[in-house]
């Protein structure tokens, strides 16, 4: 039955796709003949996406894997450190591979008495997944040997680092365990240098959602059921995708969100120059997007918001070369192949995520005005283009959709496809309407105070007793967000009092399409649910940039320039807290804590 359900899909998308290519090929000659990007604009996009890349670089993720651990999965199951002779120990740290469940530590003295000891990691109210842990040594005693006991659940270990109260690396102790499942060298978990990023643990620790992600990621490729199942499973895959190549390390599991940030930017340039014809226009939206401080911050975690994002970016790209070209005079069948990427690029958003539906009225207004509106149809031809674009927009994207869940019900061993899938959906449902309800955070927000950076949501944070500080915080540049107002209202009554301008309309609808649905949502929301407006909201301050250069007044020019330049300013003055450098604590209170609900 599940055989013959895969097939069934496989060859139903097939057909779509065969169907709507031949519709696309047999009519090729009949699309205008207009290219939107001639050599110099590939030049711009290759060279900004690349300094952006490498920005997005700086203090971004450790290459250390988390692929080779001691992992056990029975209770009881210990694992031992014992010294080649008691001593004065300060801390041990280890480095936790896959845990779920209960654990926990303890240390002895040479008569075997228990001593003092402080691990947050065991009661942190979530499992230590993949990340550095700290023990501390309340005691002078010499300890004689630590034990890390698995109470139940599954436990995996991969490095020791233990410094005395000299602050020296010791090295002199082997690790033992009586439960040794892999038969790996326990003792090559010993560190003979001091490893890097073990207490500013940023590049080298899941932060944040990552627990969940990562995770998730983890244990696809462990052939486990992952635990995120409150989504679609597109995006997983996808960091699946970094952790195969680059292994299960925080460069692996942030790699494929980056790239999607990378592409964001590429598709900025490319919508604006769409929109607006203007190369200018083109390169101030990519850098308004380059300095963006929620594309860059999110776009380095293992986070599956840069994904769907990135899709939904690129279906509003099709869907505006769809309706300009249709306005133009082309057929419906010329302007198939931007319907075709429109389709599946909404798929794919919204096998990311659900808030992709958001767009959903969005395409069937465009739909109507493209098709209804503007276009002089028979009955015969009605039916006929409904047809298709339920083809296309319904039948395509759900068919897309179920197929990426294959992997999902196979390694949960589901026996029917279609089954299994509808009820995950029902539980995703119950979950996005009841599930977060009556749930309490220190950094929930309403959704109309996001553009306003009223509560930035804190994912890391870290701070030593010689008063340096490394955090990360989600927020949005000032000089973008609090713009978002003015900007739609502007755009809004614009287009009431300016109609001949579609693009105004266009952008309008598009804000207010991924935006004002939050209003409606009646659990526990936070702030970076905006970034999947952020970039219709940089395409529409970049209209009022058009307008500005479409004024020839110099005045106007250089207040397009130095607005560029407080983007770039605020980026840089905010950077430490974007990408977790290290930095005087006093730093971040005096210069970045802008209102006091700014806990970062």
């Amino acid at each position: 039955m599940l055989n013959f359900q895969i097939l069934f899909l496989i060859a139903t998308l097939l057909v779509l796709l065969g169907y709507f290519i031949y519709l696309i090929r047999k009519n090729q000659l009949l699309l205008p003949k207009h290219t939107i990007l001639d050599r110099q604009d590939k030049w711009w996009i290759a060279g900004l996406s690349i300094v952006y890349f490498l920005i997005s670089l700086i203090h971004f993720a450790d290459f250390r894997t988390y692929d080779k651990a001691w992992q056990v999965d029975n209770p009881g199951a210990q694992l031992v450190v014992t010294f080649n002779h008691p001593q004065q120990l300060a801390t041990l740290y280890y480095s936790t591979a896959f845990v779920k469940g209960k654990y926990t530590t303890s240390a002895v003295d040479a008569m075997n008495n228990n001593l003092p000891i402080t691990d947050k990691s065991v009661n942190l109210g979530y499992s230590p997944f993949f990340r550095w842990n700290k023990l501390t040594f309340n005691t002078s005693q010499p300890v004689s040997s630590v034990v890390i006991r698995l109470e139940q659940g599954s436990l995996g270990v991969n490095q020791f680092a233990v410094v005395d109260t000299q602050n020296n690396l010791v090295t002199d102790y082997h690790v033992d365990s009586s439960n040794n499942p892999n038969n790996l060298v326990l003792n090559d978990f010993i560190a003979t240098t001091m490893p890097e990023h073990i207490e500013d643990n940023w590049q080298s620790s899941t932060v944040f959602d990552e627990i969940y992600y990562a995770t998730s990621a983890y244990q696809y490729l462990q052939g486990q059921p992952p635990d995120v199942w409150v989504h679609p499973q597109l995006g997983i895959l996808l960091i699946v995708v970094g952790v195969l190549i680059f292994g299960m390390s925080p460069f692996g599991w942030r790699i494929m969100p980056d790239l999607s940030s990378v592409f964001l930017v590429s598709i900025s340039y490319i919508f604006a120059k769409a929109l607006f014809k203007d190369r200018r226009v083109a390169i101030a939206a990519s850098l308004l997007m380059m300095f963006e401080f929620m594309h860059f911050s999110i776009g380095r975690t293992a986070s599956i918001d840069p994904f769907v994002t990135l899709f939904l970016a690129i279906e509003y790209f099709f869907l505006y070369r769809y309706i300009e070209t249709r306005k133009s005079g082309a057929s419906f069948v010329a302007v198939l192949r931007y319907l075709l990427a429109a389709a599946v690029s909404f798929a794919l958003a919204l096998a990311c995520k659900w808030n992709a539906l958001y767009s959903a009225p969005f395409i069937v207004l465009i739909l109507i005005y493209g098709e209804l509106v503007k276009q002089k149809l028979t009955l015969a031809s009605v039916t006929k283009t409904v047809l298709n674009l339920a083809l296309l927009f319904i039948v395509l994207p759900l068919t897309i959709y179920v197929l990426i869940y294959i992997p999902y019900v196979l390694i949960n061993h589901a026996d029917n496809l279609f089954s299994f899938i509808y009820t995950t959906q029902l539980g995703i449902l119950d979950f996005n309407l009841h599930g977060l309800t009556y749930a309490t955070h220190p950094y929930a927000s309403n959704w109309w105070s996001w553009p306003l950076d009223k509560m930035p949501l804190s994912v890391y944070y870290w701070q030593n007793d010689a008063g340096l500080s490394s955090s990360i915080a989600l927020l949005g540049n000032p000089a973008v967000y609090w713009l978002m107002w003015i900007t739609t209202i502007m755009l809004g009554y614009l287009w009431v009092t300016r109609q001949a301008d579609f693009r105004v309309g266009f952008l309008f609808l598009a804000i207010c399409a991924q935006y004002l649905p939050y209003a409606l949502v009646a659990r526990i929301s936070f702030i970076y649910y905006f970034y999947s407006v952020t970039p219709f909201l940089i395409l529409g301050i970049s209209y009022f940039i058009y307008l500005a250069y479409q004024s020839n007044k110099a005045s106007y020019r250089y207040l397009v320039y130095g607005y560029l330049l407080l983007n770039i300013a605020l980026f840089a003055l905010f950077f430490s807290s974007l990408a977790g450098l290290e930095v005087p604590r006093s730093y971040t209170l005096n210069y970045l804590r802008w209102m006091t609900s700014w806990n970062f």
